[in-house]
């Protein structure tokens, strides 16, 4: 195995994208995704979140369980050198409400049902 000393965590997903392209990198119950696909997805988020004004060194809040959404989330942002600040989704509201509140995200990421619980912060 060899160590890479300087490459990011994205940078790590282009390369598996590259020597691997067709390697399943992601099964999400029925949903199977290989590394080409996931990189895709992750550049195309990427792209969307530069339009909207994120870049390297904002911080950005994941509050998901493990899902495809999650893993395409986290790569986008490391892709841009986004810090993440982890909400664990097994968090009582008052321990997602805490983080979210102090972490000085710009943004977050959740699922459509949890929106009450962000709401609820801002």
């Amino acid at each position: 195995m060899k160590i890479y000393d300087s490459v990011s965590l994205g940078q790590v997903l282009e390369r598996s994208a590259a020597h691997a392209p067709d390697k399943i990198a992601v099964i999400d119950g029925a949903e199977r995704k290989t590394y080409s696909e996931l990189n895709s997805m992750a550049d195309a988020l990427a792209a969307g979140l530069v339009e909207i004004g994120l870049k390297k060194g904002d911080r950005a809040a994941i509050y998901m369980p493990n899902s495809l959404e999650f893993m395409v989330a986290f790569y986008a942002l490391q892709k841009l050198g986004v810090i993440v600040a982890w909400v664990n989704a097994i968090y009582h509201k008052t321990e997602a409400k805490f983080i979210l509140e102090n972490s000085e995200s710009r943004a977050v990421f959740i699922f459509s049902e949890w929106g009450d619980i962000v709401n609820s912060c801002v």
